[in-house]
């Protein structure tokens, strides 16, 4: 398979090059080679003769664009991957596989196009891959890290890489408003499995249409789908339709410097769910809103602004409620663990190392019918990103400046309680503050060489208090980054991460339907402790390449279970962009 893979990619290389007077031929793509030594010790490893203790994993990889655009109406883009895992030589165990293959162009200059592998969001109850933590102001050690496993995992901010055909289209008007903008797409996200007899054909389509009336005021509608196509499948268990409709708006106004805003979206779902065997359905509708105000001093880039929302305890947006990390998923990294000589064997739950280190197993890139399960220590406020369902409260913030400045700072604090008891007898409460600061020295104190400080902190409190069922849970997570320049071009990297949390929540698990399963009750209690300290080099060759070595330091502590463990890493990373 690889080869005919090679061969076709060589043949549309040689076409498109031996054409080459007649249209644009670019290439573009990335290479990277990375080496990682990993140890796992602690008394994980007391009395256990089966897990391994030391590892040693990496590979080459090679992704090459090839663009062809024979006219300004019409490009085709190809993306090649090969990709050598660290122990292949001479080729030996590599992997050949077409990473993106995509159709784009414009229609009469008005309508532009995308078919295949495209990247798509909406809107923040629509369509939207919410990141699943809070990293803007992460080590630089630890984000470098981070956006490797966001390369290999098409998390392109907050768009969902998909396969289908979207369009694009704005019309432009004289008097009233200044434009129309309009978008539609269809996409398949899960193909149906004719010999597993029970999964068909699953679409998701949606769009657009926005007005920009002035730099006063826009608004918009948004629309999005999911449903399964009846007949793709020989009997199929379950067919699920789900339908989301939402509108949003901003109004602005400016005034001696200040920008004030007023936004906001609302809408609703339509949840259908039918199971043949047994003959069962379920349906439900639920709304919500969101909206806020702001206001913004441009010279200063200040910006302090208020919003509350309320969204429905059935409310349900798979687009924007699916999460891109699985919080008890398996690690690749020593996924398992024994402490009786192998009799009984433990998975490893995914630690704050995995969660920036870990580019398989504990990632998703599949939007999700379900809700599916996270860990509370870290995060119980809005796990499923700003759609979260069963949510209603306040939420206020503030920033400063940006990353070109000496000084960029943002604080935000949450506010929200449940609207519908998950448990009976009482809603849950949470309290959470967020924010940190990024400080150029070097731009403060006019220093040719680079000097940046960054330090950030998420504090979560969860709180029930009607007996028999009392919640009290209270997680804390603390970055701090330094990057020195220490030469041209050669960097010292420095990061520190701890997370704690102490306290009992009372585990939402859901069935198949998204309803919360509450018998059994599972109770969790924490008393946990993580820390990551990190140290490195990093020498920049230029601005898209650079070669990286670093040490990493993981410890975990769960006082409740009494497990401790260890894991070093020593990493090595090459990256070309081009």
């Amino acid at each position: 398979m690889k080869h005919k893979i090679l061969l076709s990619f060589t043949a549309l290389v040689l076409i498109v090059s031996s054409s080459a007077s007649a249209q644009v031929l670019y290439f573009n793509g990335l290479g990277r080679a990375i080496v990682s030594n990993d140890a796992l010790t602690g008394n994980v490893n007391d009395n256990d003769t089966k897990t391994a203790r030391k590892a040693t994993n990496g590979y080459t990889v090679f992704d090459l664009g090839v663009n062809v655009q024979p006219s300004e109406s019409l490009r085709a883009a190809a993306t090649l991957r090969v990709k050598n895992a660290f122990g292949g030589f001479y080729g030996d165990g590599s992997v050949m596989t077409f990473r993106q293959i995509k159709l784009d162009g414009v229609i009469t200059k008005k309508v532009k196009y995308e078919i295949g592998d495209i990247d798509l969001s909406l809107s923040p109850y629509t369509l939207f891959n919410s990141y699943d933590g809070y990293y803007d102001h992460e080590a630089e050690i630890f984000a470098a890290r981070r956006k490797i496993v966001y390369y290999e995992n098409f998390n392109n901010g907050n768009k969902w890489r998909v396969q289908g055909a979207n369009i694009n289209a704005n019309l432009i008007f004289d008097k009233g408003i200044e434009k129309v903008g309009i978008q539609a797409f269809v996409t398949r996200i899960a193909r149906a499995n004719y010999f597993n007899n029970i999964i068909p054909d699953r679409l998701q389509f949606g769009g657009r249409v926005d007005v920009l009336q002035s730099k006063f005021l826009t608004a918009g509608v948004n629309y999005i789908q999911m449903t399964d196509l009846a007949g793709t499948s020989p009997s199929p268990a379950v067919t699920l339709d789900n339908k989301v409709m939402t509108g949003d708006f901003k109004l602005n106004f400016e005034k001696n410097n200040i920008t004030y805003s007023i936004y906001g979206e609302g809408g609703g779902s339509n949840y259908t769910y039918k199971q043949s065997s047994p003959d069962t359905s379920r349906s439900k509708q639920d709304y919500f809103y969101d909206a806020g105000v702001s206001a913004m001093y441009k010279p200063l880039k200040l910006k302090v602004y208020a919003n509350y929302r309320n969204v429905g305890a059935d409310f349900n947006s798979p687009g924007a409620q699916t999460r891109r990390v699985f919080d008890l998923g398996a690690n690749t990294l020593f996924p398992t663990y024994t402490t009786d000589s192998g009799a009984n064997v433990f998975g490893r739950d995914p630690s704050m190392l995995d969660r920036y280190s870990d580019e398989g197993k504990v990632r998703n890139t599949t939007i999700m019918d379900t809700l599916v399960q996270y860990n509370p220590m870290y995060n119980n406020i809005t796990p499923y990103g700003q759609a979260t369902p069963n949510r209603q409260g306040l939420s206020i913030g503030a920033s400063f400046g940006d990353d070109e400045k000496i000084l960029k700072a943002d604080v935000v604090v949450n506010m929200l309680s449940e609207l519908k008891e998950e448990i009976g007898n009482g809603n849950r409460n949470y309290l959470g503050v967020k924010g940190g600061v990024n400080f150029n020295a070097h731009k403060l104190f006019k220093l040719e060489k680079m000097i940046v400080l960054t330090g950030g902190v998420n504090y979560e409190h969860t709180s029930r208090t009607l007996a028999p069922n009392k919640i009290d849970l209270t997680s804390t997570a603390i970055d701090a980054g330094l990057v020195v320049e220490v030469l041209k071009g050669l960097d010292i990297l420095a990061g520190y991460k701890v997370l704690t949390a102490n306290g009992n929540e009372i585990y939402s698990k859901r069935d198949a339907f998204n309803v919360v399963v509450t018998n059994p009750l599972n109770n969790w209690t924490f008393n946990y402790t993580q820390t990551v300290l990190a140290g490195g080099l990093r020498l920049r060759h230029s601005k898209n390449a650079f070669t990286t070595v670093q040490y990493h330091l993981m410890n975990s502590n769960n006082a409740n279970t009494g497990i401790n463990y260890s894991i070093s890493q020593m990493f090595i990373n090459y990256t070309l962009v081009f």
